[in-house]
């Protein structure tokens, strides 16, 4: 092996870096992380617990088009939203409105039938009453 300059020991081998996440688990990452602010811990400390650096949480939520804009709040309506991430959360939230909204539909049909049902009930008992 060979020896240092100074006579010390041998020179420390470099570690290998640690291969890249996959998209499924970058947002895997990213979704455990807005779970945890959602449910009141600080960014730092959610990134920390997920064992993420905080700047690789920055470029992986740019990434996804989710990252805030630093262009203040006149640019902030211009700030591109694209990204793979981004559509897939758009659909997702689309899906989620059409089935609440069908849910919500079923419920208003339900309280006009009640409202009928009350009104006919109403006439009845005026009709008994006179």
């Amino acid at each position: 092996m060979p020896r240092n300059a100074k006579g010390g020991k041998a020179p420390a081998k470099r570690k290998s870096r640690t291969p890249r996440q996959s998209r499924e688990s970058v947002q895997a990452i990213l979704d455990g992380i807005a779970k945890s602010v959602a449910a009141g811990a600080k960014v730092k400390d959610a990134v920390a617990k997920a064992g993420v650096s905080y700047s690789n949480y920055n470029y992986w939520r740019k990434r996804a088009g989710i990252a805030p804009s630093r262009r203040g709040k006149r640019g902030a309506a211009k700030a591109k939203t694209t990204g793979k991430g981004s559509v897939l959360r758009i659909l997702q939230e689309m899906t989620e409105n059409r089935s609440e909204w069908q849910r919500l539909q079923s419920a208003m049909a339900r309280i006009e039938q009640l409202d009928a049902r009350f009104r006919e009930l109403t006439r009845q008992l005026e009709k008994a009453g006179t």
